[in-house]
Parts: structure tokens; C-alpha cells; sequence
């Protein structure tokens, strides 16, 4: 099944997230790689990245999560690494980017937490495709 192109990181917190559109920061509270990792199975040439704390995705020059559907040049200007730097100014992170595979073993312990699975992800990801065919 095709990805949609281009990216439009506006449509995966309603289409998956209807109950934090008034407060997305909420998603990125926990459930950032879930919204990572469907805008990567949706969109082609969506890139997963991370730190040890938060998962966000990468589109040609820019990085999104949640709370920055406009993207930012620079990963450590998403808002939840703002406040970081500000709450923890010694605290330093790293952000890589992961390959699908090395996306499940780093965030695949958290999927307990919110009772997902990522066959049941990828399976979301792809009814949606079905609509865009």
C-alpha cells in the first residue's frame, strides 16, 4: 500500500488523537511514539527519530511531533525539549534516528502502558491508507 505524500503532520492527531486536539501537549506526555510511528507508516519519507524520552518523526528539513505540526529546523526546539533544557539546564540529549526495527526495541516497552500493539498501529495506519487509495 502506498504512503501519502507529502506530509501533513495536521491530520494524524484528529484522525488517531480526536480527544487531545484542544491539547496535544497531552500526546507528547507518554504517547509521542505512537504519533511518531503512525506519521511514519502514513507518510512517505517520514523519518523516526528520538531521544531517550521522546519519539518524533523528521520530513526533508524539519522535525514534528504533536505540539509542532509547522515543524522546527532543529529537533531541540520542539517545545517538550524547551522546557527540558529549562527545567534541567545540565541535562544534555542526543537524538538519533532509528530504523522501523530499532523504533520497536527502543519505545516496545511502553506499549503495555497505553494497550497498543505495532501490528495494531500499522493496522490504524493502513484502514487509513485504504481511504486515500
Amino acid at each position: 500500500m502506498r504512503k501519502i505524500t507529502p506530509f501533513q503532520p495536521h491530520l494524524i492527531t484528529p484522525t488517531f488523537f480526536a480527544q487531545y486536539q484542544q491539547d496535544p501537549s497531552v500526546i507528547n506526555q507518554g504517547r509521542c511514539f505512537i504519533w511518531a510511528y503512525l506519521a511514519f507508516k502514513l507518510f512517505k519519507s517520514v523519518q523516526l527519530w528520538h531521544t531517550p524520552n521522546h519519539a518524533f518523526v523528521k520530513y526533508q528539513k524539519n522535525f514534528y511531533d504533536s505540539q509542532t505540526l509547522q515543524g522546527v529546523s532543529d529537533w531541540a526546539h520542539l517545545p517538550i525539549h524547551q522546557y527540558r533544557q529549562k527545567t534541567f539546564p545540565k541535562y544534555l540529549l542526543i537524538a538519533i534516528r532509528l530504523s522501523e526495527k530499532e523504533f520497536h526495541f527502543e519505545w516496545g516497552n511502553q506499549l503495555y502502558r497505553f494497550d497498543v500493539s505495532w501490528s495494531g498501529l500499522s493496522e490504524q495506519a493502513r484502514q487509513v491508507l485504504r481511504k486515500y487509495q
